[in-house]
């Protein structure tokens, strides 16, 4: 499961490791789970979805869109980046 790309974290912070006396990163949630999460909030908002489909179902959609989310972003990136 490693070979999937989750596009780095969302909100990538620094936590402080106080055994070192330093800082180090805390990616958090990942590009991928921030997507999923908020579209499975749109389906559990939705009663037509929620009646109609399984958490299983839902939950994997909301993959599914978190999926196509990030492969449609990914040539806007890339343009981005070479300009």
């Amino acid at each position: 499961m490693n070979d999937i790309d989750t596009s780095g974290p969302a909100f990538p912070q620094t936590k402080p490791n106080h055994r070192k006396g330093e800082t180090e990163p805390d990616p958090g949630a990942s590009r991928r789970d921030y997507f999923a999460a908020h579209a499975l909030a749109g389906y559990c908002a939705n009663p037509q979805v929620w009646i109609a489909s399984t958490v299983e179902q839902r939950a994997q959609a909301a993959v599914i869109q978190a999926d196509a989310m990030l492969a449609a972003l990914k040539p806007v990136e890339q343009a981005a980046s070479t300009t």
